[in-house]
């Protein structure tokens, strides 16, 4: 639903990159169908579905010098027309979409000068500009450090609650997950056993079946579940 985080977990292998891919119009289903506002996601042009789905990979490789303005302004190309320069609208909208972000002091700076955390910044902010209504995440907290991975995903909330996006994150983060996620996705082997909210789907016999390790489920004073692993 709107302004709905969603995640989805499970351990390597199960089909959570796969999901994602199904969702982004990458992949077409062998069967049953993915929509996205009525309509459905394989069958629209590619232009269409970047103006209505935007995806920020596992990992974004530079494949040559950009400052962040410049990378941002790339989440733009869905709207614009063959050899024609950015429109005010555009740059107005990049600008806007590194302020979502608390980037917007990046903007000069070149992108393989910033940190890890200032880059995961900077890529969402250009999936942002793509004016999305679903914005998927293939492990955005890969490779930052714990403070930058409560800092990107209380972002993540506060941009579905206050734009009205529909967040979907693969994530390894179980308590993360279960800390932030409105709505959890549990899968193994390419299936989907459980979904719903965090307390409904961390369940200790499901987590241990799934993860093959003896767990346990505590419930924080905030009602969230919080998982941790027995010796």
């Amino acid at each position: 639903h709107r302004k709905e985080l969603v995640a989805i977990v499970g351990p390597n292998a199960s089909g959570k990159s796969t999901l994602l891919r199904l969702l982004s119009g990458a992949l077409r289903p062998l069967s049953g169908r993915v929509q996205l506002d009525g309509f459905e996601v394989g069958t629209l042009d590619p232009r269409t579905r970047a103006r209505r789905i935007a995806v920020v990979q596992q990992e974004s490789p530079l494949l040559f010098p950009v400052r962040v303005d410049e990378y941002v302004l790339q989440g733009r190309h869905p709207y614009g027309q063959a050899l024609r320069f950015e429109t005010a609208e555009d740059f107005a909208i990049a600008e806007q979409s590194l302020a979502q972000v608390g980037a917007a002091h990046l903007r000069g700076r070149w992108m393989h000068r910033i940190s890890g955390g200032e880059k995961q910044k900077v890529v969402l902010a250009r999936a942002l500009a793509q004016q999305p209504l679903l914005l998927l995440l293939d492990e955005p907290t890969l490779h930052l450090d714990i403070g930058a991975q409560v800092e990107l995903l209380q972002q993540l909330r506060s941009l579905a609650q206050s734009h009205g996006y529909t967040i979907v994150v693969v994530t390894h983060e179980l308590n993360l997950a279960a800390e932030f996620a409105d709505q959890v996705a549990l899968l193994h082997r390419g299936k989907c056993l459980r979904s719903g909210t965090p307390a409904e789907v961390y369940r200790r016999d499901l987590l241990e079946q799934v993860f093959g390790a003896s767990l346990e489920v505590e419930t924080r004073p905030s009602g969230r579940p919080h998982v941790r692993p027995l010796a």
